[in-house]
């Protein structure tokens, strides 16, 4: 205020001082020029005429421009003033949901949560990311791993799907009763949707100022939870327990599932590169389709997991136990499975070109068709494995153990097979060997009518 009065009065003092010059100048010029009064008079009288004019120009235009100012400085306060009004508005509807989603009733907790939802759309800077910090305490709190006894919000039975295994449906034994499945209460699932179905933040919404904080869900009990094409990039789901999830399609890159129980899981065309997932137990899970380049697998329980045509490229398998694991077409180029245990596993047709399968178990795995190129199998365990059709070229192959190994129409050419022995190994006379390796006598010299 006291700004503006100082500014207005230099104004009023500027406008002064310009119409003493516009008044007085004309006649100080024009008292030299003119021998009688009556005639500087009139010239003096004459030249007033424009300089009033100009005055008054001057004098609207200043006019104008404190009107405008005074406009501009109006609005301005009136937004600060909309906008802090707001402010505690959103502030109120925060407080109000908070004390909600902490009420006994479910109805109250279930409009608490959803309350929570729109706010943070409607003002993404300052809840979105509060909002969901608070949605993922609310799901850590209520539904804990293990399950605390005093919470009262244990999963839910349900009648169990029929499981599928590498793409068949096996109906239950008839004599048994079906087995449940586990659901999250409704208030957790509400919880976890809403988390879900949040956009990704654009370079717009960031350059905005809007921020994204990755969901913490570690140690949390969401077994049958339905994540359908969930958002959750980044996600510390490290502990948590997830056995027969609806994963289908999600998004879970670089997230953290390290120690996690997938079992029975759906993670069919998951999204799940560089995530972590160490340690954890996937048996029986759907992977197929999945995306898992660069994925961290050390470990990792896939016993009967379906990877069918999953995409592994560079992902670390080491130690993992693959044994009886679907892994026909799948992508694994470059991936590194030393140690890993990959007994009964199929790996038709899969593409494990410079991968490292140094000393892991591929015992009657069915390699048919799979491309083997440069890969390091050296030590490892192949015996009755079946490699008809395989390409073996450049392979590595050192005191590999290929007793009983099939290898009708492999072709082996530029293999290492150092320390290695053929004597049991079944080839045709489509089986091509490196020029330095004597061709069992055994095996067929023409082809098969």
């Amino acid at each position: 205020m006291a700004r503006a009065i100082s500014l207005s009065a230099a104004v009023f003092l500027a406008i002064g001082l310009l119409m003493l010059a516009l008044w007085a100048v004309p006649e100080w010029l024009n008292q030299r020029n003119f021998a009688t009064p009556a005639e500087r008079a009139t010239a003096v009288n004459a030249a007033r005429i424009p300089t009033a004019g100009l005055f008054l120009a001057v004098v609207g235009g200043i006019s104008a421009w404190i009107s405008h100012r005074t406009l501009v400085q109006t609005r301005v306060r009136d937004e600060k003033t909309v906008a802090l009004t707001q402010a505690g508005q959103y502030t109120d509807r925060y407080v109000k949901a908070i004390q909600l989603i902490s009420d006994d009733k479910l109805n109250a907790r279930l409009g608490g949560l959803y309350a929570l939802e729109q706010l943070a759309r409607e003002e993404p800077k300052t809840y979105r990311a509060t909002i969901s910090d608070v949605l993922c305490a609310y799901i850590r709190d209520r539904a804990p791993w293990p399950p605390a006894d005093d919470k009262g919000t244990a999963a839910t039975p349900r009648p169990r799907r029929p499981r599928v295994a590498h793409g068949r449906r096996e109906p239950a034994p008839a004599t048994s009763e079906p087995e449940k499945l586990l659901s999250p209460p409704i208030d957790i699932q509400t919880a976890l949707t809403i988390l879900a179905r949040r956009a990704p933040l654009t370079a717009e919404d960031r350059a905005g100022g809007i921020v994204e904080r990755s969901p913490d869900l570690r140690g949390s009990d969401l077994r049958g939870a339905n994540l359908a094409e969930a958002n959750l990039q980044g996600a510390n789901l490290a502990r948590a327990h997830l056995k027969d999830a609806d994963l289908r399609r999600a998004h879970l890159k670089d997230a953290d599932l390290s120690g996690a129980h997938l079992q029975g899981a759906n993670l069919t065309g998951a999204r799940l590169q560089g995530a972590d997932l160490s340690g954890a137990h996937l048996q029986e899970v759907n992977l197929s389709g999945a995306h898992l380049k660069d994925a961290d697998l050390r470990g990792a329980h896939l016993k009967d997991a379906d990877l069918s045509g999953a995409h592994l490229q560079d992902a670390d398998l080491t130690r993992a136990n693959l044994q009886d694991a679907t892994l026909i077409g799948a992508h694994l180029q470059v991936a590194f499975l030393a140690d890993a245990h990959l007994a009964d596993a199929i790996l038709a047709g899969a593409d494990l070109q410079d991968a490292n399968l140094a000393r892991a178990n591929l015992q009657n795995a069915n390699l048919t068709g799979a491309n083997l190129q440069n890969a390091n199998l050296a030590r490892t365990n192949l015996q009755n494995a079946i490699l008809a059709e395989a390409n073996l070229q450049g392979a590595f192959l050192v005191h590999a153990d290929l007793g009983g190994a099939n290898l009708p129409g492999a072709d082996l050419t530029g293999a290492n097979l150092h320390g290695a022995d053929l004597a049991d190994v079944h080839g045709n006379s489509a089986t091509t060997l490196p020029p330095e390796v004597v061709r069992p006598a055994h095996w067929p010299t023409t082809p098969v009518a």
